[in-house]
């Protein structure tokens, strides 16, 4: 009987622990202050010349991250930086050239072939945490020659 009880105690403490450790978790994801920013490249001829926000959302809670690309994997990389007011680096992404999309396309002899389609817009979806005390946040674009970064455009962004 004494070991029954012990076991129910040692259940009953270790279930109290979880519910404890479940509340802390929520607390901390409401208390967390993410943005996700679609960002609208403008250029001519498959050249990003301008970034404008196309739309912003800054809400609580954690965020998910949309990809984790790497600089290698991509022909024609661009780099986004994100600052806060005092120049804090918040976020970087990198991404494939917004204005030379990738399509695919089926031949008659029913073999697939990827072609660039250049275009004068083109969008890039972004999300990551900041700190609840950001009220404008700074992108730069650059353009990455090896590992020289080329400033193509540098926006303000406020996200209260």
């Amino acid at each position: 009987m004494k070991n029954f009880f012990t076991g129910l105690l040692f259940i009953m403490s270790l279930a109290s622990f979880q519910f404890g450790c479940a509340r802390a978790i929520l607390q901390n994801t409401a208390e967390q202050k993410s943005v996700a920013i679609v960002l609208k490249f403008a250029g001519k001829n498959g050249v990003p010349e301008q970034l404008h926000v196309y739309s912003k959302n800054t809400f609580t809670g954690s965020v998910k991250n949309l990809k984790a690309g790497d600089v290698s994997e991509y022909s024609e990389p661009y780099r986004l930086k994100f600052f806060d007011e005092a120049g804090e680096l918040l976020h970087v992404e990198e991404i494939q050239n917004p204005l030379k999309q990738s399509m695919e396309s089926g031949d008659t002899d029913k073999t697939m072939e990827r072609n660039d389609v250049v275009t004068e817009t083109g969008y890039a979806n972004i999300r990551f945490r900041i700190n609840e005390n950001v009220k404008k946040i700074k992108a730069v674009c650059y353009k990455l020659n090896g590992p020289e970064e080329i400033e193509i455009s540098t926006i303000n962004i406020d996200v209260q």
